[in-house]
């Protein structure tokens, strides 16, 4: 439907914040590549329509700890993705369905 939403989630596997944002790993911006690229690919092969707003998460669900803060350090930011992709992302190990319409991340 046409309402709904879509979701897009991408995870790495870690145990220590250390690991999670280690600089030559550089998984924050991965993840955010990965994100986008996929859902560019989905718009491209008419999964997804190229005007329909995506949300997304990239998550560490080992972690504990909140990562959310230290997440969009890099050159892109969370509104500038919003504006330039049309995919709605956040750094976070939950979201919550409210309903077909409606999901809070």
């Amino acid at each position: 439907n046409s309402s709904d939403w879509i979701l897009a989630i991408e995870m790495k596997y870690v145990y220590t914040m250390e690991i999670a944002f280690r600089e030559n790993h550089d998984y924050p911006n991965c993840m955010i590549d990965q994100i986008i690229s996929t859902i560019h690919y989905l718009r491209g092969i008419g999964v997804i329509e190229s005007d329909r707003r995506v949300s997304a998460m990239v998550s560490f669900p080992t972690l504990i700890a909140d990562f959310s803060a230290s997440f969009f350090t890099g050159t892109r930011s969370m509104e500038d993705i919003i504006v330039n992709e049309n995919i709605r992302i956040r750094a976070t190990n939950s979201a919550r369905i409210r309903s077909n319409r409606n999901i809070k991340i």
